[in-house]
């Protein structure tokens, strides 16, 4: 049978509307985990909207198990195939979706995962196959997904934090605990309590390699997870409060910030656990110590650093008893710049879209937004839905789920501006969209979207020369830009140039093509 063949026989079955969505659906979006063809056996990883689905496909036991939206709502047989199973009978041999289609009344057609087992084995063999392949970081967060979903797992937490220590993972190896100990899973974790001694001991030998920011992070995961965390080791309590007096004198400022930091904020704790410790923290030193965080903190803000950076000193700076007054103003002044640099952003996305549904003739419609737990229903007009512009649209805005229906009060309310544009619906009877809508815009919201912000991200694509031969070396004419590129690039990256200061949506941005050098 010819792949013709088979989208002649999926449309006829399934409706055309599922089949072009599964046309539609990118390739590298599915994860063959396990693939055996007699008798036929998948196991397959799909990712959708940021979330993670998983198909699995088992002729000997005719079973189908699926967990995405579709297929767990659905009840009629047909109306379960979903496009991701489209896509995947897409994607096979063409004899082998045959079969496939013409038995799928003899399959089970289940979305139970009793204590996730067919989850978290989907998950071991992604870790496995990570490992081997050397991809540690994302094999231990797929390691990491099998213990969250499977609570008698001590074989797991062992292995991960055996091989977050063999690669010198910190970043991941406190992370697991502070969620292990938050996911109560302490009992299993305090077995191996030799494995986190020595994973604090080998972090502190390794804390100057570390930039500030990921230092940062890393003690924000010890520092929750010490609160849960019971000391076992006189010993090792003892050892590793002298290697942390010695640190306090320390030529490396991370060194310092870190020793300064454990010691005073679990003063009380390992006193309570040793009395006979000496932990006093010499006056002159302590006083010399809040003076540099102090200035350090001013410094990043005058040189727009990340938000994640200054709010984790500026919590930290409570333990370091630094009177709040002395930078409270000036943090609270930049947060403000920052979100107002923020809705600029916004605004010129929605004159995008704003001008996308004039160039395109999307209609202005009522869809009757209807309260669904902490989402609201819609249900599309039909000729707009069937307009590719529409559907650019809608999915740039936070509808999500089976045909793009469902969105959160928060994203109406961030979005309000450019979703009044599209929508006649009246909002004034939905309290938390305008909660959300204050939130992000302020009680005062004055903003309005201009047409002509949107028109540079309509122009076509520039192919700039990079040959160097042709370029001047005049360094009168050299310009520095800094790039601070964001922890999570959807949500952009941060350009310094010349103190002026944007932010610049990066590559999984729809905004992208905003970014001109």
């Amino acid at each position: 049978m010819t792949k013709k063949e088979i989208s002649e026989l999926i449309i006829e079955l399934f409706g055309n509307e599922k089949f072009q969505k599964a046309l539609e659906f990118p390739n590298n979006k599915v994860n063959f985990i396990l693939v055996r063809d007699f008798p036929l056996k998948l196991r397959i990883l799909i990712i959708d909207n940021d979330r993670e689905f998983h198909l699995i496909i088992d002729e000997e036991k005719k079973e189908i198990f699926h967990d995405c939206p579709t297929f767990l709502i659905k009840n009629d047989q047909k109306e379960k195939i979903c496009p991701h199973i489209i896509k995947i009978l897409l994607m096979l041999d063409s004899d082998i979706s045959r079969n496939l289609i013409l038995a799928l009344d003899q399959y089970d057609l289940s979305s139970e995962d009793f204590n996730s087992q067919k989850k978290s084995k989907n998950f071991l063999i992604l870790a496995q196959s990570c490992f081997q392949s050397r991809n540690q970081i994302e094999g231990l967060n797929y390691l990491n997904k099998v213990i969250m979903n499977q609570r008698d797992c001590g074989s797991i937490i062992k292995r991960y934090l055996i091989t977050a220590l063999e690669n010198g993972l910190f970043i991941e190896f406190f992370e697991f605990l502070k969620q292990g100990y938050e996911n109560e899973l302490r009992d299993s974790l305090i077995i191996y309590n030799d494995y986190i001694q020595k994973g604090i001991k080998e972090f502190i030998d390794a804390i100057s390699l570390y930039s500030f920011l990921n230092l940062l992070r890393i003690m924000e995961s010890i520092d929750v997870f010490l609160d849960y965390y019971e000391f076992q080791d006189i010993k090792f309590l003892n050892d590793l409060i002298i290697i942390l007096r010695k640190l306090l004198n320390s030529e490396d400022f991370n060194e310092k910030y870190f020793a300064f930091f454990f010691i005073k904020k679990n003063f009380e704790k390992i006193k309570k656990f040793n009395p006979k410790i000496e932990l006093i923290l010499p006056q002159d030193l302590l006083l010399d110590f809040q003076n540099k965080v102090l200035q350090y903190f001013l410094d990043q803000i005058e040189n727009f650093s990340s938000l994640e950076k200054l709010r984790l000193i500026k919590k930290q700076m409570q333990v370091f008893e630094i009177p709040k007054e002395l930078y409270k103003s000036q943090y609270l002044r930049y947060k403000q710049e920052i979100k107002e640099l923020e809705r600029k952003v916004y605004l010129k996305k929605f004159a995008y879209l704003k001008l996308l549904m004039e160039k395109h003739s999307v209609k202005k419609t009522k869809v009757d937004f209807r309260k669904q737990r902490n989402t609201y229903v819609i249900t599309h007009d039909k000729e707009n839905f069937q307009n590719p512009a529409y559907k650019y649209i809608i999915s740039h805005i936070g509808f999500q789920g089976v045909n793009d229906s469902k969105i959160k009060s928060s994203e109406i309310g961030i979005n309000y501006l450019i979703i009044k544009e599209l929508f006649t619906d009246d909002f004034t009877n939905f309290p938390d969209v305008f909660y959300y809508n204050t939130q992000f815009w302020g009680d005062h919201n004055e903003y309005e979207i201009n047409e002509i912000d949107g028109y540079s991200l309509m122009s076509k694509v520039i192919n700039y020369n990079y040959d160097m031969d042709q370029i001047s070396l005049d360094t009168d004419k050299v310009f520095l830009v800094e790039w601070d590129l964001a922890n999570k690039p959807r949500q952009g990256s941060i350009v310094n140039a010349y103190g002026s200061q944007i932010i610049i949506p990066d590559q999984n941005n729809p905004l992208f093509h905003d970014l001109k050098p």
